[in-house]
């Protein structure tokens, strides 16, 4: 009888790691926020974009090209708990320019940042260092802009040191339910078997 009961319990516990190691959010070094490629034509779309840090600083990255034609990202800022004033500077000028090549030609200016070259697939970058506060939530807030259609472009906006959660695959919702039946049905079986003494 004891034996059955330590089997129960096991099997619980291994169900419960198991569901909370596939649900776990993911860590990288640089995460992935935002990644457009061929930019739909629009004007002043806003975009919200969430991550956790996980470090005193993070750095916020916005990488893009169109050719021909240029889009634009305007009314940017980075803020705490989605509240409160940016803690990135609003002017594109203090963004740190990473050209793809010589015919790219990003650049920033006063509450912008303008994205076009000459070659597809060639992403130049723009980023800046925030200051941030391990475990806490900031959202990354900003317009985008492109009168362009159906010319080759894209964008991808990213985080260092972020956490972004984890969004479970077909599969592992499967694995996390068929998890949940032996669960179920162990308890189910122990409940069939007890048997009641009367003194």
């Amino acid at each position: 009888m004891l034996r059955k009961g330590w089997k129960m319990k096991n099997i619980a516990l291994v169900s419960a790691l198991l569901g909370s190691a596939v649900m776990a959010p993911t860590t990288v070094s640089a995460a992935t926020l935002l990644d457009i490629v061929n930019v739909p034509a629009q004007t002043n779309t806003f975009y919200g974009l969430t991550f956790t840090a996980n470090a005193s600083t993070s750095t916020v990255s916005f990488a893009g090209y169109q050719v021909p034609g240029n889009f634009q990202i305007l009314s940017f800022g980075l803020f705490l708990n989605n509240m409160g004033s940016s803690i990135i500077s609003t002017n594109g000028a203090d963004f740190t320019l990473t050209r793809a090549g010589s015919g790219s030609n990003a650049f920033g200016g006063n509450g912008i940042l303008v994205f076009q070259g000459t070659t597809a697939g060639s992403y130049d970058t723009l980023s800046q260092v925030a200051n941030t506060i391990a475990g806490s939530n900031y959202t990354l807030r900003f317009n985008l802009s492109n009168s362009i259609l159906n010319q080759p472009s894209g964008l991808r906006v990213e985080a260092s040191n972020a956490t972004v959660g984890a969004v479970p695959e077909p599969a592992t919702w499967a694995m996390m339910m068929v998890g949940f039946g032996m669960v179920g049905g162990a308890a189910r079986y122990r409940r069939r078997h007890s048997t009641v003494r009367y003194a």
